[in-house]
C-alpha cells in the first residue's frame, strides 16, 4: 500500500477521533446545562414537559382527549381563540376554555397523559373519539338488540378493565378498589372460551363520575336507556377480536369496546378527576356488513357521528364548568 494512502487513512482516523471527542464534549455540556435548568423546576413539571412538551400551567381545567387524527383535527378546527403549547392545543368551545391533547391509540399512551394531567389543575377529562359497537348483548340471560348502528353515540357508564395497563394499575392501587364505590368486581365465567387478564380471579370495572354522567345523559338528542346503560369492554389488541372474545363482552352486558377509555376511567377514579367518554360507533364488531376487518367500505355515519358527539360536547361544557366550580368551592 502506498505511503500516501496510509497517511490519508491515518489523517481520516484522526479526524473521526476528533469529531467523536468533540461530540462527547458537546453532549457533556448539554447534560450539565440541562441539569442546571432542572434545578429550577419540579419533578412533576419535568414529567409534564417530557410527555406534553409544555408545562402544567398551560393545561386548562377541562381537557378533551381524542385518540385518532380525524377526531383531533375535527375538534381543533372547531375551536376559537386557539393557541398551541407543545402538544397542548388550547382554545374555546361554546365560550369555555378547553385544552385538547391527542392521546394516540391504546391504553398505555392514554395512561401517560392521565398521569401528567394529575400534576395539572385539571378538573374534568372528556374522551371524545370512536369505539366499536355490538348489535346484540346480554341482559341477564336474555339476548337483546343494542339498537346501536354506525354513527350511534355511546356514553359508557361503566368500563371493564381487562387490558394489560389496567392490570398493572389495579395491582399498584389495590387499596383503592376497596375504598372507592366506583369500582366493582365480577366473577369470571368459566364457560367462556376466551380469557382476559384478571386480578385475584376476578374481572374489575369502574364507573365514570356520576354527576358528569348525569349531565351527558340528560342532553337533548341522546338516546339514554336507564335500564340498559352503555357498558364498554376494554381491550388492547385491536386485531384479536374473534367471536369468542365478543361472546365474553356480551356475557357481561357490554354493547361497545375500545382501547383508551379504561385508562381514562381507571385513573380518573384513582386521581379523583371526573371523567367521561363520549364516543361515536365506527363499526359493528358482530356484524357481517360493517365489521372493520371484513368489509372494505365506510358507512356515512362514521363521519356524521363526529358532528353529533361534538354537539353534545358543545352543549355540555357550560354545565361541566359550573360543576367543576361547585366542586372546587366544596373543597
Amino acid at each position: 500500500m502506498p505511503k500516501k494512502w496510509v497517511s490519508w487513512e491515518l489523517s481520516g482516523f484522526k479526524c473521526l477521533f476528533l469529531l467523536y471527542t468533540l461530540n462527547e464534549m458537546w453532549n457533556t455540556f448539554k447534560s450539565k446545562m440541562a441539569n442546571i435548568a432542572l434545578k429550577f423546576i419540579s419533578v412533576e413539571e419535568k414529567l409534564t414537559y417530557m410527555f406534553l412538551e409544555s408545562f402544567p400551567k398551560h393545561v386548562h381545567p377541562i381537557v378533551i382527549l381524542p385518540a385518532v387524527n380525524t377526531c383531533m383535527n375535527f375538534i381543533v378546527k372547531k375551536m376559537e381563540k386557539k393557541s398551541i403549547h407543545g402538544l397542548i392545543h388550547n382554545g374555546q368551545i361554546n365560550g369555555i376554555n378547553v385544552s385538547v391533547i391527542q392521546t394516540q391509540m391504546g391504553s398505555p399512551s392514554t395512561a401517560m397523559i392521565m398521569e401528567v394531567l394529575n400534576f395539572c389543575e385539571c378538573k374534568t377529562v372528556i374522551r371524545m373519539d370512536y369505539c366499536g359497537g355490538l348489535k346484540t348483548t346480554f341482559v341477564g340471560n336474555n339476548v337483546v338488540e343494542t339498537q346501536l348502528d354506525i354513527g350511534s353515540v355511546v356514553v359508557p357508564k361503566q368500563v371493564f378493565l381487562t387490558d394489560g395497563t389496567s392490570m398493572q394499575y389495579l395491582q399498584q392501587y389495590g387499596a383503592v378498589l376497596r375504598e372507592n364505590s366506583l369500582f366493582h368486581d365480577h366473577p369470571i365465567k368459566n364457560a367462556a372460551s376466551w380469557k382476559y387478564p384478571n386480578l385475584n380471579g376476578k374481572y374489575w370495572s369502574v364507573e365514570c363520575d356520576p354527576p358528569i354522567y348525569d349531565i351527558f345523559t340528560s342532553l337533548n338528542g341522546y338516546k339514554f336507556n336507564q335500564n340498559n346503560p352503555d357498558l364498554l369492554w376494554a381491550t388492547d389488541s385491536l386485531f384479536c377480536e374473534p367471536k369468542e372474545a365478543m361472546d365474553v363482552w356480551k356475557s357481561y352486558g357490554c354493547n361497545s369496546v375500545d382501547m383508551e377509555s379504561s385508562a381514562v376511567y381507571l385513573l380518573g377514579a384513582i386521581f379523583k378527576i371526573p371523567v367521561i367518554s363520549v364516543l361515536g360507533v365506527s363499526d359493528l364488531s358482530d356484524s357481517e356488513e360493517y365489521n372493520l376487518f371484513k368489509v372494505n367500505k365506510i358507512h356515512p355515519g362514521v363521519l356524521q357521528s363526529l358532528s353529533v358527539i361534538y354537539n353534545f360536547l358543545y352543549d355540555s361544557l357550560p354545565k361541566i364548568q359550573r360543576l367543576g366550580d361547585t366542586l372546587s368551592k366544596q373543597k
